[in-house]
């Protein structure tokens, strides 16, 4: 049985409106806030680039600060000079960064 104009409406509406309250559930449990890092976590990030993907930093694209659970991690993404990206991550300040090669996915 086809939906009448005014319950199609009424549906639609219902589906924004929980969405909506879902994603401000989402961004209040994940608060993220752009930062700068540090000279000592430059330096520690080119040198993981290079020993890990040959990379040689061009640029940071972004680069972020996630508070998750009470605790604060660090994440972002980089441009190699031969035009690849990688993203990084490091949960603390005196740690090694994680890093993952950004790669096309296919479908």
């Amino acid at each position: 049985m086809p939906l009448q104009p005014s319950n199609s409406i009424l549906i639609a509406s219902i589906t924004i409106a929980a969405a909506s309250v879902g994603l401000s559930l989402v961004a209040q449990d994940a608060q993220s806030a752009a930062v700068q890092l540090s000279t000592s976590q430059q330096t520690l990030l080119k040198s993981q680039l290079i020993e890990t993907y040959k990379c040689d930093m061009a640029e940071i694209l972004f680069s972020r600060e996630l508070e998750l659970g009470g605790s604060k991690q660090l994440e972002g993404r980089v441009r190699c000079r031969d035009q690849r990206e990688v993203d990084f991550s490091q949960s603390d300040p005196n740690q090694r960064f994680e890093l993952r090669l950004c790669r096309p996915t296919v479908c």
